[in-house]
């Protein structure tokens, strides 16, 4: 249906599998590019345009280029429409980070920045480069408030890995319980740093150094008779029962029931791991186990991530294996990651069969979602039923969109034409909830406001919309949904709270509730996807302008791998071999300067 030479990325495509990502979830492979730093930047101020001259050096050549100051081929005729758009005001440098922050800021600033190389260099300095400069390390009073503190917990989890016993994790004061949190946050953002630079060798060296593959407990030694089960993986708020503590004759029962379904179990006898029990640190969330599972599809690229999710869904499900109450509330978050999964592998029926258990399950999952928003407010009945209302709805139209992006991918249009009647259902109805509203000073109006599932409903029902017009080749229709999508999601703005995308929270980690989370924005999508609408249409110096529009905008948020890719392409199909060059190394020259590590080389089609 596409041009063969115009690249479909994986997050921006017409049908993107971006949208299976969320906390949890898979992240894009990206290629490693020079290694610049963000921290050491000159602070530019805005720059308004001047008038048009030819520029003399590279370093003009961007400046105006962002500045849209240099006449071409491209804009000569720009359209009445696209220039009111043009900002008057351009910003040709990144500003430098703040000067006093915290570790952990810092690092999701860079990650926010996409400066994924500088993301490694600070967590090494904070995590690794302690431990060699003082051994193997205490956990002291001293390490905790230093401003550091966080290779102490590090250390602790690697030498947890290497050691023949189990380690007893005492219990922690309130600073030392926030260290840990932002130490496994740290951990994540390390994992999602090798994943964009695409260093899976290293990326499989580190979860194999820590450990965090789960030990899965052989059936049989799940109850012992008169002793406590040991190798049981941690889950925040839950407590191993002592089997001493339980009547002889439950304990019976319990061991014949557990005998009678040895036949359901995935995988017996804990094959992906080589370790005879768990030693991992019980502070350590079960997500961060989860996500590091995950991993090991881009590490080899076999199944081996999917054997080792299904077997910790089965045990996650049927909680008796741990001998503890609370494991099944990881389902969810399993069967997300498992969608992820056989998307990559393009395995189109066994995604679409997780994302119905996801949407079976949802009813329990949005309960806990409704409690988590409710924590430190009372809130009437009356209020919470329209919460629960709101975040099923939402949730619904999330989980059925990502089923007509499977659809489409697999030729199914009649049945993504049904699915999207769903999702226009559940849509009049967040809207007629979110509308009704009279104040802002309610948990519910808080809950319009920060929560991304909510918030992206009707921009990501404009994009199904237009995804299914484009199928249908009705391009000119598409059009106009891409474009109103991303208008809305312009006004719509960001939340409150800054975090890089694909990166989950520690309540993600240690406490989960739906599972899932939709994307941030679809900013990006809305626009490759007009882009093609555009081009197909035969409207390619359009196509040009939106796109250089939105890069000149903020080329930190848009100049992503896909869309350096994709205006290459057309830069190679509008201009000659001299002037297309000149334009793609101007692109590359971008990414430099804003310290986009993961856009590579080959993203700029260059000879």
């Amino acid at each position: 249906m596409q041009q063969q030479s115009f690249q479909q990325p994986t997050h921006q495509s017409v049908v993107s599998t971006q949208q299976y990502q969320s906390p949890q979830q898979t992240y894009q492979q990206q290629s490693q590019p020079t290694q610049l730093s963000v921290l050491t930047s000159p602070e530019q101020p805005t720059v308004s345009p001047k008038q048009k001259s030819h520029p003399s050096t590279p370093d003009e050549e961007v400046d105006a280029f962002l500045l849209n100051t240099t006449p071409d081929t491209y804009t000569q005729n720009q359209s009445p429409e696209l220039s009111a758009s043009v900002p008057n005001v351009a910003k040709i440098r990144p500003t430098p980070l703040p000067p006093t922050q915290s570790i952990l800021a810092k690092v999701k600033l860079l990650a926010v920045r996409r400066a994924w190389g500088d993301v490694i260099r600070v967590t090494n300095d904070a995590l690794i480069v302690k431990n060699m400069d003082s051994g193997k390390g205490g956990i002291t009073a001293a390490s905790t408030t230093d401003g550091g503190g966080h290779h102490s917990f590090y250390s602790e989890l690697v030498t947890a890995a290497s050691s023949s016993t189990l380690v007893t994790t005492h219990a922690a004061s309130d600073s030392m319980e926030k260290l840990r949190e932002e130490t496994c946050e740290l951990i994540i953002l390390r994992f999602i740093s090798h994943l964009k630079l695409r260093r899976y060798v290293d990326l499989g060296k580190e979860i194999a150094q820590l450990g965090l593959i789960p030990h899965l407990p052989p059936h049989s030694s799940s109850i012992a008779s008169n002793s406590e089960v040991t190798a049981v993986p941690p889950s925040p708020g839950t407590e191993v029962v002592p089997l001493s503590s339980v009547p002889a004759s439950n304990a019976k029962n319990a061991t014949a029931s557990m005998s009678n379904t040895t036949s359901m179990a995935w995988k017996e006898g804990s094959l992906h791991s080589s370790e005879s029990e768990d030693k991992v640190p019980s502070w350590v969330p079960y997500g961060l186990r989860i996500l590091a599972a995950q991993q090991l599809q881009y590490i080899d690229g076999s199944s081996k991530a999917i054997d080792v999710l299904f077997d910790m869904r089965d045990r996650a499900v049927r909680t008796d294996y741990w001998n503890t109450q609370g494991m099944e509330v990881w389902r969810p978050t399993i069967d997300n990651a498992l969608v992820n999964a056989f998307v990559r592998k393009r395995e189109w029926r066994l995604a679409l069969n997780s994302l119905e258990n996801l949407l079976n399950g949802l009813e329990e999952s949005v309960v806990r979602e409704v409690e988590w928003w409710c924590r430190s407010n009372t809130v009437v009945e009356a209020e919470r039923s329209l919460m629960k209302e709101l975040i099923l709805s939402s949730a619904s139209v999330e989980l059925l969109s990502r089923q007509i992006l499977i659809l489409l991918q697999s030729g199914a249009l009649a049945a993504a034409h049904i699915v999207q009647s769903d999702v226009n259902s559940h849509s009049t109805r967040v809207r007629e909830i979110t509308s009704s509203q009279s104040t802002t000073q309610t948990t519910l109006a808080f809950l319009q406001k920060e929560s991304t599932l909510v918030r992206q409903v009707p921009i990501r029902q404009l994009v199904n919309e237009g995804l299914l017009l484009f199928a249908c080749a009705n391009y000119s229709d598409a059009t106009k949904c891409f474009r109103d999508a991303l208008y809305k999601q312009k006004e719509l703005g960001a939340s409150s709270e800054i975090r890089p995308s694909g990166c989950p929270s520690f309540k993600e980690l240690a406490s989960p509730t739906l599972g899932f989370d939709a994307d941030s924005s679809l900013t990006v999508e809305s626009l490759n996807n007009l882009s093609l609408c555009l081009l197909y249409s035969g409207n390619m110096r359009l196509a040009v302008q939106e796109l250089e529009g939105l890069v000149r905008e903020d080329p930190t948020l848009y100049l992503t791998e896909g869309m350096a890719f994709n205006m290459c392409t057309l830069y190679e199909l509008g201009s000659d071999g001299e002037e297309c060059t000149r334009r793609k190394k101007i692109l590359q020259r971008v990414a430099k300067r804003f310290f986009l590590h993961d856009v590579g080389v080959e993203s700029f089609r260059l000879n």
